[in-house]
């Protein structure tokens, strides 16, 4: 995966911060529309109107209270490939649209190559909100193989 992989990445989460900063003031009556909360948090989740307003508006304000954001979207650096130091797990979101599988994913096997992968079905960037007992049992699983 090349530059372009991360510029997009990231200019994707700029993207979804700015849209999130812009519509702070509307965004706690309309992510009151089960419809307007899938749609507005298509890139994270495929799912988010299964979360209630309340959730949505303060996952809103966590994205807008994040310190770290911008030092995170404005870094160059980069992970190298690392050695075998200790079990890893890495559970991808095959709806993950901020860092998909096929470019990033591709790109993570390289770097961390005797990390076991687990695709995660049917979720998106954040799958805890799209299905969190899936996320659970992926937890529970890497945590038994990885005591064996």
């Amino acid at each position: 995966a090349g530059e372009s992989d991360e510029t997009h990445a990231t200019n994707m989460l700029r993207r979804t911060r700015r849209l999130a900063a812009a519509t702070r003031f509307v965004a706690p009556a309309a992510l009151g529309v089960p419809l307007v909360r899938r749609l507005a948090m298509r890139d994270v989740a495929e799912r988010a109107d299964r979360l209630t307003r309340r959730q949505a508006v303060e996952s809103t304000r966590d994205l807008l209270g994040c310190d770290a954001a911008d030092d995170l979207l404005g870094t160059t650096e980069r992970v190298e490939p690392l050695g075998h130091t200790c079990p890893i797990t890495i559970a991808w979101a095959d709806g993950d649209r901020i860092f998909p599988p096929e470019v990033n994913g591709v790109t993570a096997r390289e770097r961390i190559p005797h990390a076991h992968f687990v695709m995660l079905r049917g979720v998106g960037h954040v799958p805890m909100i799209d299905d969190p007992a899936l996320c659970a049992r992926t937890i529970v699983d890497a945590t038994e193989r990885d005591a064996d």
